[in-house]
């Protein structure tokens, strides 16, 4: 069974009575102390540093928005591991925007947590992904679940008790999630919006610059309707129906009509 269905199953019996026991845990707290952050006015993401085989891995993010557990391709490739431990996963997983991503399967993974004498060792079950990203790993609500962590973005903190009951602190590295946060803008692609199909003439197809008359061969001829045009500083405009030769009736882009006919001549291509 997958683990969508799985998922399903299990919300839709959420009031079926069980007889699995309560989840005992030692409170948990957060105080001024708990923030050792270098500047207190943030909104900056959860990134840790974490061990791996003896690996430290640094820009690690904490996403409660996520329920898988992903371990990047860049950096499995640097922990040095066989990859004959990689486990077939066939199934895809849903991105942020709804686009489905492949998976090259899972592995699991001992994880420390801590550092010093208090520290939390756990198997984790990382989904591995081939993606362009900032961040070395995605923890998710899988693993934080396990630990029983407990979050706390405003003093950008962790906490979680250990197999003694201690309880283990991992502060986020201020820092690191800010250079994180800022390469992930920059690898991002910016959303670029489509020019308008250019002007088509009898003979010829041409796109006009802003301040370039719309007039070839002394022929001015938008002949599809929605072609964007803009006058005198008002648009950008677009065709809404063919009156004569040359002119037009226009309309914003909202829908709202313009009362008066232009003549193509006297309008210049929108960019």
């Amino acid at each position: 069974m997958s683990a969508r269905k799985k998922y399903v199953r299990a919300i839709q019996n959420v009031n079926v009575v069980s007889t699995c026991p309560w989840r005992h845990m030692p409170p948990i707290t957060f105080c001024d102390d708990d923030f050792q952050a270098i500047d207190p006015q943030h909104d900056d993401p959860m990134v840790i540093s974490m061990e791996i085989d003896d690996f430290a891995i640094s820009k690690t993010l904490v996403d409660q928005g996520s329920s898988m557990d992903i371990l990047y391709w860049g950096t499995f490739k640097k922990l040095r591991i066989s990859e004959v431990e990689i486990q077939q996963y066939s199934e895809s997983i849903m991105g942020f925007s709804g686009e489905r991503v492949n998976t090259k399967g899972y592995i699991d993974l001992f994880t420390k947590f801590g550092a010093g004498r208090t520290t939390r060792t756990v198997k984790i079950r990382y989904l591995i992904i081939d993606a362009h990203t900032s961040y070395n790993i995605l923890l998710g609500r899988l693993s934080l679940n396990m630990l029983g962590a407990v979050i706390s973005t405003y003093h950008l903190a962790i906490k979680f008790p250990s197999t003694s009951g201690d309880i283990v602190t991992v502060h986020v590295d201020q820092p690191t999630a800010r250079r994180c946060y800022a390469d992930s803008l920059r690898e991002r692609p910016i959303h670029q919006v489509e020019s308008p199909a250019p002007l088509q003439y009898q003979n010829q197809t041409q796109v006009f610059s802003p301040g370039k008359s719309s007039v070839a061969n002394g022929k001015c001829c938008p002949e599809t309707r929605g072609e964007v045009l803009a006058q005198l500083g008002i648009g950008p405009l677009r065709v809404k129906e063919v009156v004569g030769k040359c002119a037009y009736r226009w309309e914003h882009l909202s829908g709202v009509s313009i009362p008066t006919t232009w003549n193509a001549s006297h309008m210049k291509y929108y960019s």
